[in-house]
């Protein structure tokens, strides 16, 4: 306001009259710059956050209930975080450790938004070696550290759950002891928390220990880690209707393309089928409220591309099209494909109302307060105050 003042006073003093003449004259001005336009806001851009957990499990003979317990609730946790936030992204991993002289050591599941393919890692593991009261948790902390994909964005929640009942061997050679690991997970902006199974207080000093070295918080949980099971008379019916839409699934492009696809729509078959119906309708609830298509139908989805508008299904070629296609003319493969198009929605429209329904009847018939210390809800209530420091609003409470 200032320039556009001292512009107009400018020209004010510069105006003169010529003489023998009725006329005003202005004379160029030089030296002053031109007012620039005015410039409507620009949207502000909406963040995006990540938050990336790792689990560091402890798989020996002991562990078969925490075992259970991470493949069961991985939907649990993840609907619970991604529904208190519509723009998180939400990433998963796993480090399952032994000891030496196991079968392994450790195993590494690295970062992933694929949780069917994180189910499928943990369903494969199982309970067995150990025998001595230490375990290899120095290197499934290392491990965690440094052999995990992780992000470097600085309003992004890092952080690892070490959950086990013994402390780590600390007579190993050749070890990276946990101290250097917690001062390496500082340096990367990763928080290390710790949760305690059963009571022996050679665990809870070093527990205690990891967290407050690792800006984590120390839990201790029962040997089931207070699994909590929560089931509903829709459970059933939901992992039916989700498989049926799993099965839906079509795809266009090249024969490798078809052939991957063709091969995850078994794959996630096989590991709903796997699931039990809560775990499934978790599961569902998650998927029918993915982020995007891609996440819950895959790539090169040909319902989602026409419904969407991203492909003309008359415009594709012969060659990229499903085998069910093939032998249709242009108008029989438009009109099935719109037949596709209006079953997809159909379909989603009965799961969201069975997943609406089981919403209500948790909310109704089942005390989720008492669930308040269960392996879940520690989990979330733990990211909830951590992510508070990234400017990340969570709920503290899973969504069952």
């Amino acid at each position: 306001m200032k320039t556009l003042f001292k512009t107009i006073s400018a020209l004010v003093l510069l105006l003169t009259f010529q003489p023998g003449t009725a006329q005003l004259v202005f004379e160029p001005i030089t030296g002053f710059s031109p007012v620039p336009p005015l410039v409507e806001d620009q949207p502000i851009a909406v963040q995006s956050n990540k938050i990336q957990v790792v689990f560091a499990l402890d798989v020996t003979g002991s562990m078969g209930s925490l075992i259970h317990a991470a493949k069961d609730k991985i939907w649990t946790i993840s609907n619970s975080l991604k529904q208190s936030n519509a723009n998180l992204s939400v990433e998963i991993g796993i480090v399952a450790y032994r000891d030496r002289g196991d079968a392994f050591v450790t195993k590494i599941v690295d970062l992933n938004s694929n949780f069917d393919q994180v189910f499928s890692e943990l369903n494969a593991l199982t309970a067995d070696g150990g025998g001595d009261e230490p375990e290899s948790v120095n290197q499934a902390l290392h491990d965690a550290v440094k052999k995990i994909s992780w992000g470097h964005a600085p309003n992004d929640l890092r952080t690892i759950f070490l959950i086990g009942d013994c402390p780590p061997h600390m007579d190993y050679r050749n070890d990276v002891k946990y101290q250097k690991s917690c001062e390496e997970a500082r340096q990367k902006d990763i928080v290390i928390n710790t949760i305690q199974m059963g009571n022996r207080p050679s665990t809870e000093s070093v527990w205690r220990e990891i967290a407050d070295l690792a800006n984590g918080e120390y839990n201790a949980t029962d040997m089931n880690v207070n699994q909590v099971v929560i089931s509903t008379p829709f459970d059933e019916e939901i992992k039916r209707k989700s498989m049926e839409l799993e099965q839906s699934r079509t795809f266009y492009g090249s024969a490798s393309e078809q052939e991957e696809a063709a091969k995850d729509v078994a794959t996630r078959l096989e590991v709903t089928s796997t699931m039990s119906t809560e775990t499934a309708a978790r599961r569902a609830d998650y998927m029918i409220n993915a982020t995007d298509d891609v996440q819950q139908y895959g790539e090169n989805e040909l319902i989602q591309a026409v419904r969407n508008g991203n492909v003309n299904i008359a415009e594709v070629a012969e060659e990229d099209l499903p085998a069910e296609l093939k032998d249709l003319s242009t108008d029989e493969r438009v009109e099935k494909v719109n037949v596709m198009v209006n079953e997809r929605i159909e379909q989603e429209k009965e799961l969201e109302e069975l997943i609406e329904k089981r919403d209500q009847y948790v909310i109704t018939n089942v005390d989720v307060n008492a669930a308040s210390g269960s392996f879940t809800n520690t989990v979330l209530s733990n990211l909830g105050t951590q992510a508070k420091k990234k400017n990340i609003t969570l709920s503290d409470k899973a969504k069952y």
